[in-house]
This record gives C-alpha cells, sequence and structure tokens, in this order.
C-alpha cells in the first residue's frame, strides 16, 4: 500500500474514532504507535482484522512478558519448556481477548471497513 494512502486512511480513521468518543489509548494503543514509527503500516486495531489483531496482540505478550518477568531478577532465570508454553498459550488468550474487544468497539461504534475509508 502507497505510505500516502496509508496516512490518509489512518488519519481519517484516528479522526472518526474521535467523534465517536474512543479513548486515544484505545484508537493508537502504544503498540501500534511503535509500529508506525517503525514505518510499519499497521491499521489501527478497531479497524484490522480479528486474525491480524490476534497475532500482532499475542506476539506483543509472547515476546514482552518474559522480559518484564526478568527485569527484576535476571539472576534466577531458570528456562524450560514448561514457562515456554504456558506463555505461548497466555498470549494466544491475551491476543483472543484484545481482538474480540477491538471487534466489540467497532461493532458498538458502528465502525467503517479500512477498505472504505
Amino acid at each position: 500500500m502507497n505510505k500516502d494512502i496509508f496516512e490518509r486512511k489512518r488519519a481519517r480513521a484516528l479522526a472518526l474514532m474521535a467523534e465517536k468518543k474512543i479513548w486515544g489509548s484505545h484508537a493508537a494503543p502504544p503498540l501500534h504507535r511503535l509500529l508506525w514509527k517503525m514505518k510499519i503500516n499497521l491499521p489501527p486495531p478497531a479497524f484490522s482484522a480479528f486474525w491480524l489483531n490476534v497475532v500482532v496482540f499475542g506476539a506483543m505478550y509472547t515476546l514482552t512478558l518474559p522480559l518484564l518477568l526478568l527485569f527484576p531478577s535476571p539472576t534466577v532465570a531458570r528456562f524450560g519448556v514448561t514457562p515456554v508454553i504456558i506463555n505461548l498459550i497466555a498470549g494466544l488468550f491475551f491476543g483472543l481477548a484484545m481482538a474480540r474487544f477491538n471487534y466489540r468497539r467497532k461493532k458498538v461504534h458502528r465502525l467503517p471497513d479500512w477498505d472504505q475509508l
């Protein structure tokens, strides 16, 4: 997708969500703002596909939670298969919950599809 087209669509989507009084942190979460600064053209969560929200939020959870847990005491870090599997399952559930939340927000506020902007 052309960068100018994406920027116009993103600006229109954020303006539309501001009109509907959707909080800025829900319209453009910090993760999405970081990805936009990294030049990754990802639609706002309310306009993304369900599966894309599952992947993005699940990956964010799965990659950052172990780092946050290791931060206070890196000397006690012991990795095994069980914590990795638990983290992957928790990341999947977090991704599903966030995707459901954004899908519901899109339906409640009657937001158009990304292609219609």
